[in-house]
This record gives C-alpha cells, sequence and structure tokens, in this order.
C-alpha cells in the first residue's frame, strides 16, 4: 500500500500524514520554544529546513545551551581613614599626599625638633640637654 492509495479514499488521511510532515519538519522549531534565539530557529528552519543540512542546523542551534550571563563585578575602593596633620592638627582625606589646611607632606615623616646638648652632668657626666635643670640619672641641679 503507497501514500498515494492510502490518501486515496480518505481526505481525513491525508490531513493526519501533512500534520504529521508538517510536526516533524517544524520540530527544531518546538524545541527553541522559550529560548531566545527562536525567532532565528524559526527562520532557519523555514526557509532551509527541506534541505536536510537546514534541518540539522537549526536542531543543533535550537537544543543548543544558553551561555551563562557574564557578570562584571565594580568594586568600591575602601575608604582610607583620614590623617590627623602633626604640624596644623586638623584631619585631611584619607590617602592625601598634602594637609589640606597647611600644605605638609604626609609622605615624610615630620621630625622633632632636635635639641641642644647643654653639657655634662657634674656628679655622674651624664648627657643633659637645654632645658634640663636637673640631671634625669643622679637628680643633681644643672649648673
Amino acid at each position: 500500500m503507497t501514500i498515494a492509495t492510502f490518501l486515496e479514499g480518505d481526505p481525513a488521511a491525508g490531513l493526519v500524514l501533512l500534520a504529521l510532515i508538517l510536526g516533524l519538519y517544524f520540530i527544531p522549531t518546538f524545541a527553541a520554544r522559550g529560548k531566545p534565539q527562536f525567532k532565528s530557529v524559526l527562520a532557519l528552519n523555514f526557509f532551509l529546513g527541506w534541505t536536510l543540512v537546514g534541518w540539522v542546523v537549526a536542531l543543533a542551534w535550537a537544543v543548543k545551551e544558553e551561555s551563562s550571563p557574564r557578570f562584571i563585578v565594580n568594586q568600591v575602593p575602601q575608604a582610607l581613614p583620614p590623617l590627623l596633620c602633626a604640624t596644623c592638627g586638623k584631619f585631611s582625606a584619607g590617602g592625601s599626599a598634602y594637609c589640606a589646611s597647611c600644605g605638609t607632606s604626609f609622605r615624610t615623616a615630620p621630625t622633632a625638633p632636635v635639641l641642644q646638648d647643654a653639657g655634662l652632668c657634674l656628679g655622674c657626666g651624664f648627657t643633659l640637654k637645654v632645658d634640663d635643670r636637673f640631671c634625669h640619672r643622679c637628680g643633681r641641679a644643672a649648673t
């Protein structure tokens, strides 16, 4: 029994066969439902599905896994604590190179003033500074 003799007697059988052929023809389109490439697969399947290569490419494209979206994460730099100026006593923004109030550089540590030697203690020989009134070692009055 051929398809022609099967379809001669019953027109409903012809419609069933046509629906079956169209269903098989559009398998790639049905597989792409709900995916971003649905319209592209439909167009490829409709226009080139009659070729075996077009149908296979449409099917492969329809069942292809979607690539996961790539996210770019922008990290906010951590805020640096404010800097206290040793010269003027005011705060400047963290990471600053210079004081916003007086212009003192934060890159180099401020140096403490160097006290001049006043001489030696007559009692123990300890080195005294200019502002010393008494020896720090023996307690004798500086002269």
